[in-house]
């Protein structure tokens, strides 16, 4: 977001709270009076996928009821939204077939807020495409997990090649409208059987004119997954980041590779950043954001409180206290993978 380029009072809520949020974070606020700077919605978590590396593929149907968020429940996110840099769409579903999608995106471009959407691609249809354009949706994030098509159907259970031709229309449709928005970018979820495929795939990124792409650890979500995880194979995986990493150096393309050594991060989540669900579930992040006994982290729900009073309830204020003084965090954050690198943080068995 150019702040520039945004009308004076809508520049200064942005900017004033991104400063705001400075400070407190400089002074170790836990009661914030910033609002957050990034907030995820997620539209619907239905998909029209089964994709083996998804919790949705896993989860407790009866738990996780399927639905779309009804523009009340969106209204509700408004008073932070204005104040917000930018805002993700996306979830456990594919946002594409959210039922109130435009006009949440809409809205958010109203605000003012840099918007990317995150898919998997299979619904970049000609009007979808329309779409994004004219709503000058910033970012386009598409989820591709190998370049052929042997490998990609067997995680995603669909062709690579009409994701890729779908890219291609977003890009031809782009040109056409003389937009230089929304960017295109992938999401990779590396494993064993598909790191190989990864240099592969930037081959294919650079040819298409995508702008780079974002490598993470696979979440494993059943036992038959584990063997799965490059935790296992970190000399295999090495060799083929640091193929891919020159690939992507030689091609113009960023890459940003997961690390394969343990490493305990300061979560930043909990301070900058909230995750409203369909039907108004507020996660303090978006490590599980669907109903399960062990790995989420519930803070309320739009239909009972406000987002201002969530924002700093005594949960999130605990969590923001012992990562300040470097005391025992929440039992579901001691072993998150925002923090470890470590097979052991990867595996969230449903």
């Amino acid at each position: 977001m150019k702040i520039k380029d945004l009308a004076p009072s809508i520049k200064e809520r942005h900017y004033g709270n991104y400063l705001l949020h400075n400070f407190e974070m400089r002074r170790k606020h836990t009661f914030l009076l910033s609002s957050p700077t990034s907030i995820q919605l997620e539209p619907t978590n239905r998909c029209n996928l089964k994709c083996v590396i998804c919790g949705q593929s896993h989860w407790d149907e009866t738990r996780n009821i399927l639905g779309d968020m009804t523009l009340e429940t969106f209204r509700a996110t408004v008073p932070f939204l204005i104040r917000a840099n930018e805002v993700v769409i996306g979830g456990y579903g594919e946002p594409l077939l959210g039922e109130n999608l435009w006009p949440i995106i809409e809205n958010c471009k109203r605000s003012r807020c840099w918007v990317r959407l995150i898919t998997n691609g299979t619904l970049l249809a000609k009007e979808t495409c329309q779409g994004l354009i004219a709503n000058q949706v910033n970012r386009v994030i598409v989820s591709i997990d190998a370049a052929t098509s042997q490998t990609f159907a067997k995680i995603r259970q669909t062709e690579v090649e009409d994701v890729l031709e779908n890219i291609r229309l977003l890009q031809k449709m782009k040109r056409a409208s003389s937009s230089p928005e929304p960017e295109i970018t992938l999401n990779f979820v590396a494993m064993r059987d598909n790191i190989s495929e990864l240099p592969l795939l930037i081959d294919l990124a650079a040819k298409m004119d995508i702008e780079g792409i974002d490598v993470w650890h696979q979440m494993i979500y059943s036992k038959d997954q584990i063997g799965q995880s490059l935790f296992l194979y970190k000399d295999m995986a090495r060799r083929y980041f640091e193929i891919s990493k020159q690939r992507a150096e030689e091609r113009g393309l960023w890459l940003n590779l997961p690390s394969l050594d343990e490493i305990n991060k300061f979560c930043i989540q909990p301070f900058d950043r909230l995750f409203v669900r369909w039907n108004g579930d507020v996660m303090r992040c978006c490590s599980a954001i669907f109903v399960n006994d062990r790995y989420n982290f519930p803070l309320g729900n739009l239909k009972d409180s406000s987002l201002k009073s969530i924002w700093n309830c005594r949960r999130i204020r605990e969590y923001r206290k012992a990562a300040w003084n470097g005391s025992q965090l929440p039992e579901n954050c001691r072993n998150c993978a925002f923090r470890h690198d470590t097979l052991e943080s990867h595996i969230r068995l449903l």
